[in-house]
């Protein structure tokens, strides 16, 4: 049960019989009474209680209407009913649970009997919702697995078909993996490079001092982006636009970096061709005017 003293509502039109009902259940029950139909809604709505005990013959509401009106109410429709009559037929029984009721006592009512019903009921209402409880928990659950399946789907997607090269290293330095732009770009296949550290791709170029700046950046702000000039398989030597960002965990602590990097040695190729052709003669290959300015 989830209460120490669930809360009863009895409905029935007759004053001795509801007085004999609190008196049979008020040991084990908080006992609330309406002497009518309409009465017994409107307590129905201000109370909620934990279960409703009906009489089926009264007058102008009886206890079928009632149990409609309960049912069709979202608010009280959860409550378990429990219709009492004197009517031992099949027929009305019937007619009660088609209507939504949970179970049948039958006058004169055994408080022994009456009571450990009413107790069995509630701790079946009990479970039941406990276990909707958590079918609601796993669903919600699940909902949330395949939200997060279908965000690394879409991440996998993007790490797969990026134009940019992508490489994923621990804190050590060490590849974790890379992706087929990087493959295409380097000329180093996924297997070639795991567990290596990507200075083997370092064409020479940048001293020291510009890798331990780049790493105190990078330690110190989390991010880092530049040019750099690597080397590929091959050992053509090429240009690359770089950031690397450290991707941190639940508690702010790095865990890994992701570097993505593009191939822009056709940009700085034609670059050097435009500052050729502006300080150098198209005739002569001499210095001209604007390189001697910009020298001078």
């Amino acid at each position: 049960m989830h209460s120490a003293r669930p809360t009863v509502l009895a409905i029935d039109d007759g004053p001795v019989n509801l007085m004999l009902l609190k008196a049979m259940l008020e040991r084990d029950f908080h006992v609330f009474t309406a002497l009518s139909g309409e009465q017994g809604l409107e307590i129905a709505a201000q109370l909620q209680p934990d279960i409703i005990l009906l009489d089926v013959m009264m007058p102008v509401l009886n206890g079928f209407e009632t149990c409609q009106r309960l049912k069709a109410d979202p608010a009280l429709s959860h409550i378990p009913v429990v219709f009492i009559t004197s009517q031992n037929d099949t027929e009305s029984e019937v007619k009660g649970l088609a209507l939504g009721a949970a179970d049948y006592l039958t006058k004169p009512l055994n408080a022994n009997i009456a009571r450990l019903r009413i107790a069995n009921l509630l701790e079946r209402e009990s479970l039941h919702k406990q276990v909707q409880a958590q079918r609601d928990r796993l669903e919600a659950q699940i909902r949330l697995r395949e939200k997060a399946d279908e965000q690394l789907r879409l991440a996998a997607n993007v790490f797969a078909h990026a134009s940019e090269g992508i490489v994923i290293t621990g804190l050590d330095g060490k590849i974790i993996d890379v992706n087929a732009a990087f493959t295409r770009i380097t000329g180093y296949s996924r297997a070639e490079v795991l567990g290596q550290n990507p200075s083997i791709l370092s064409s020479g170029k940048q001293d020291k001092a510009f890798y331990a700046a780049m790493w105190h950046h990078l330690i110190h702000h989390g991010h880092w982006h530049g040019e750099v000039w690597n080397r590929r398989k091959d050992g053509e030597v090429y240009a690359e636009m770089l950031t690397i960002s450290a991707v941190s965990n639940a508690a702010g602590q790095p865990e890994q970096y992701v570097a993505l990097f593009s191939d822009i040695t056709a940009t700085k190729t034609h670059q050097s061709q435009l500052e050729h052709i502006a300080h150098f003669d198209a005739l002569t290959n001499l210095p001209n005017r604007v390189l001697l300015s910009d020298r001078m």
